[in-house]
């Protein structure tokens, strides 16, 4: 599920539709994902620092919002 979301976070990002720092809610309305729910998860999952040890796709900022590492990984 990571690598089809995060190519469709980043194309909206690349097409000015997705707007950064964006909450993963705006994100769901934006890419709208078959599931909004494991679509979600991906963010805290794939941040810089994240628990579990995957790769880091995003930056998760102070306030919750998040914005994509660059460059953008293929």
């Amino acid at each position: 599920m990571a690598p089809q979301a995060y190519s469709k976070v980043v194309k909206a990002i690349t097409s000015k539709k997705l707007k950064e720092p964006f909450t993963p809610i705006q994100a769901i309305k934006i890419c709208r994902p078959k599931n909004p729910g494991t679509f979600r998860k991906i963010f805290a999952s794939y941040r810089r620092g994240n628990p579990n040890g995957h790769a880091p796709l995003f930056i998760q900022l102070k306030d919750g919002t998040y914005k994509a590492i660059r460059p953008f990984k293929k």
